[in-house]
């Protein structure tokens, strides 16, 4: 326990976290869940990597006067768990039988998971490497969302249209056109749509292909309101900036 953050952190495992918190979720075992947060250290080991680690979201989750984690930590973890829960249980998504097909981590460990006909989105938040292994320091999110699946070939498609953008995924981008999904929906934190995805990864025949099944060129993101042509001259994406203002697309600023 005496290895400072710096020094194991060539051990993070994201897809162990993730794995134990579907456990943690399978068993409906909120004490489970919580060792996989800042709230599953002793309050004397946390005090001590707290001395160590003194980045904002750590110090942030102690009441010093109270000598305890915030109150208001506490109560957003448990209902976030409860929300949680509730949701995947209402969608049909059996936390026993998940599989995980995508797993990054920044800041964060955000995770794809698939159990039968649903995926679920999961993002552990502000994640730090301490003695007990890789924590989250804030209340976890997911979001659930069923596979348009028509025909076996379609039920291989595990990611949302928003990561097929990002990858250059011709086959989901346009399975998802057919089966009527909303090709201008925003998502994440800065509200995207698939083309901004698209731009911001430089995946050039997604973004042709987005384009050519009539997208809408002139979304502005929620974020900072950047239309697709806006990030594709701010990234030096030139083929794709030169296709959009032949299509006649805007800037912000027009």
């Amino acid at each position: 326990s005496g290895n400072t953050p710096q020094s194991v952190a060539t051990e993070v495992d994201p897809e162990a976290m993730v794995r134990g918190v579907a456990k943690a979720f399978a068993a409906k075992d909120y004490e489970a869940f919580r060792k996989f947060t800042c709230l599953g250290m002793g309050k004397d080991e946390f005090k001590q990597f707290m001395t160590k680690n003194d980045d904002r979201k750590v110090v942030r989750t102690w009441n010093p006067v109270l000598d305890d984690f915030e109150e208001e930590l506490i109560e957003k973890m448990q209902k976030a768990y409860s929300e949680i829960l509730r949701e995947t249980r209402e969608k049909g998504f059996d936390w026993s039988q998940a599989k995980i097909a995508e797993c990054e981590k920044n800041d964060d460990v955000k995770a794809t998971l698939r159990s039968g006909n649903v995926v679920l989105y999961l993002h552990l938040d502000d994640c730090f490497m301490t003695p007990k292994g890789l924590l989250a320091f804030d209340a976890p999110r997911a979001k659930t969302r069923e596979l348009a699946a028509t025909n076996s070939a379609d039920s291989t498609i595990v990611i949302s249209l928003h990561e097929a953008a990002e990858r250059g995924d011709l086959v989901a981008i346009v399975h998802y056109f057919r089966t009527g999904t909303d090709i201008n929906a925003k998502d994440g934190e800065d509200g995207e749509t698939p083309l901004h995805r698209a731009i911001t990864r430089g995946q050039t025949k997604a973004a042709e292909m987005l384009i050519s099944i009539g997208c809408d060129l002139n979304i502005g993101r929620t974020k900072d309101g950047d239309t697709p042509l806006d990030m594709a001259e701010e990234r030096g994406r030139t083929e794709i900036a030169k296709l959009l203002r032949k299509k006649g697309a805007k800037r912000n600023s027009d």
